[in-house]
């Protein structure tokens, strides 16, 4: 809870409480006089940033251990993902994320991982939107698939 309550505060002292930013955090902070919402308590707002970073830590940390578990099974990705990473002087660079979503490769492998192993598993159902053949199988349209 702690953790929370300071993070908090820091991103008050850094951007205020009517900061222009478009964040969750600004959202629980300010009032909407037009849709008559009223700022959340810092109370609930640092035990949902606490929570959010919790959540986000195992997400994360489960992603990253199967992304290096098919890497280390994948001599071939593993290469390319170095030479990849290497080219871009990842090393003496400082990247931001949006430069890092850039490296194809990086970027694959991270969405690979997500695909095979979801770390966090939402209750949206996935439905084809045409029929698609997959390994001479044909799918129909308008099916979830198991």
């Amino acid at each position: 809870m702690q953790y929370g309550a300071n993070s908090l505060q820091e991103f008050i002292r850094l951007y205020g409480r009517d900061s222009p930013r478009r964040t969750l955090l600004t959202k629980m902070l300010k009032e909407d006089p037009a849709s008559g919402t009223e700022p959340l308590p810092d109370e609930i707002i640092a035990t949902e940033v606490a929570n959010l970073t919790f959540a986000a830590t195992d997400t994360t940390g489960t992603t990253m251990a199967y992304a290096l578990y098919h890497l280390a099974c994948n001599q071939e990705w593993q290469d390319r993902l170095r030479a990849e990473l290497r080219a871009a002087n990842i090393r003496q660079k400082d990247y931001s994320l949006s430069e890092l979503q850039t490296l194809p490769v990086l970027h694959g492998v991270m969405n690979e991982a997500l695909r095979l192993h979801p770390a966090a598993v939402g209750g949206l159902l996935r439905m084809t939107t045409k029929e698609i053949e997959i390994d001479g199988v044909v799918v129909p349209a308008n099916v979830s698939p198991p």
